[in-house]
């Protein structure tokens, strides 16, 4: 019985922990779209596709496993951003700086990487 109740305890906690992760996460997306500033902020596994982030500023940010599918990133400082797995399908590219940015295959971009990842 006792075995019972503290594997109930350990799933309620990690629901909670993962409840707070994702709450957390989505003040982060509500602070880049309406601040268009949002350095460090951990967007991880964000739906921002279709959104217009241009001339945005969240380097340093992790976008890991972020949908960016179809977004505007026209002149977006990503440089340093993890960008590992996200979705780039679509997106707009021009202008956006991925200097020294975690690719979406785990490569690291070379400095001057404006519109694509010079690697």
């Amino acid at each position: 019985m006792a075995r019972k109740i503290s594997f109930t305890v350990i799933i309620f906690i990690v629901i909670v922990f993962l409840a707070a992760v994702y709450a957390f996460s989505s003040a982060d997306a509500d602070k880049v779209l309406s601040t268009k500033q949002c350095q460090d902020c951990d967007l991880t596994m964000e739906d921002l596709s279709g959104t217009t982030l241009a001339d945005i500023d969240p380097s340093n940010a992790n976008l890991f496993g972020a949908n960016l599918t179809n977004a505007n990133l026209f002149k977006a400082n990503l440089s340093g951003a993890n960008l590992t797995g996200a979705n780039l399908t679509g997106a707009h590219l021009f202008g956006a700086n991925f200097s020294n940015a975690l690719w979406t295959d785990g490569t690291i971009c070379g400095g001057g990487s404006i519109g694509k990842c010079k690697k």
